[in-house]
């Protein structure tokens, strides 16, 4: 536990990230139309957002009727097999996020500008940065994002699909062996699966925090995506508990995000106002994330140019004004 927790004078222990939380929320909390990049600033949550899609898939096939186990009517073709579903949703989040790839520039930008002092520059004495700001200080690094989100995407689906292949030889006997109806078929089924739901749920974290502290190295000293990559891994292994500390905050933001908006959704009498509310929840979350992000990438170990350290690259007008295309 006091691992977990850290001791007070550690550099990142819990109290320290609940505090840059606390100062990222701050920073994030004024409304701007950065919040619409913030909808689309990666998560380390990502990797879970899975989960429902499975357990949907599992409940629309395993369905009891009167004659047994069968798919049901009301689920598409493609959602009634996990298996199946998980190459269908990768590819429609590729298509997606290349087709919408200018975004990826504009979440390099907020990056760059998530630091308390960058911040404060960027804003120019506005509440917050403008799009054109996050714009030009994503210059250069689209092609870049671009790889490390695709990384993210692959390499969670391909776990996803390497743990599903054993949990369906697991659940398919289960279902369909007259346990299915009763408690016992369902204990056994949660019992067997656990290990691997924990072994997914390890490494979809680790790639995302991964991707996280990478995008951040990419942002402030304009790496490649494997010199980034390293970076990143690095940083990772110099202090596993910190980084754990970092993580968990990450989450509890992302949950009590989720929480708040399905409170106030479930006060809202208009279906668009749910959506409203649930996207600009996630633009706060997104711009706080980044805040977030800058200063735990710090805190564990992470440098930029700024820092004036010799031997890294220093940001020049040549690479702040280089296009992309």
């Amino acid at each position: 536990m006091s691992s977990l927790i850290g001791l007070q004078g550690e550099r990142w222990s819990l109290a320290r990230a609940i505090d840059a939380l606390r100062d990222s929320a701050r920073q994030a909390g004024r409304p701007g139309l950065v919040w619409v990049i913030g909808i689309v600033n990666p998560s380390v949550a990502f990797g879970l957002s899975w989960l429902p899609v499975v357990a949907a898939a599992w409940t629309g096939q395993y369905a009891l009727d009167d004659a047994g186990p069968a798919p049901m009517a009301v689920s598409p073709t493609w959602l009634m097999h996990p298996l199946a579903a998980v190459p269908s949703l990768t590819f429609m989040q590729v298509c997606l996020g290349l087709f919408c790839f200018p975004l990826f520039r504009l979440v390099a930008g907020l990056a760059r500008v998530s630091p308390a002092a960058a911040w404060t520059e960027a804003c120019a004495g506005r509440r917050s940065p403008r799009i054109r700001t996050l714009w030009k200080n994503g210059s250069g690094m689209t092609l870049s994002v671009i790889g490390l989100w695709l990384l993210l995407v692959v390499t969670v689906s391909a776990a996803l699909i390497g743990i599903l292949v054993p949990a369906e030889l697991i659940v398919r006997p289960i279902m369909h062996g007259g346990f299915s109806s009763n408690f016992s078929g369902a204990a056994l089924a949660v019992l067997l699966l656990s290990p691997l739901a924990l072994v997914f749920v390890a490494y979809a974290l680790s790639i995302a925090v991964l991707t996280q502290l990478a995008l951040h190295s990419l942002a402030h000293n304009r790496r490649g995506i494997g010199s980034a990559l390293l970076h990143s891994w690095r940083i990772m292994r110099h202090d596993v508990p910190a980084t754990t500390r970092a993580v968990v905050v990450d989450v509890v933001l992302t949950v009590a995000i989720i929480l708040f908006t399905t409170m106030l959704s479930s006060l809202s009498p208009f279906a668009w106002l749910d959506v409203v509310i649930g996207l600009t929840l996630t633009g706060f979350a997104g711009v706080t994330r980044a805040a977030y992000w800058a200063r735990a990438y710090r805190a564990l170990g992470g440098l930029s140019p700024d820092d004036g350290v010799p031997g890294l690259p220093q940001a020049s007008a040549r690479d702040a004004g280089r296009n992309d295309w």
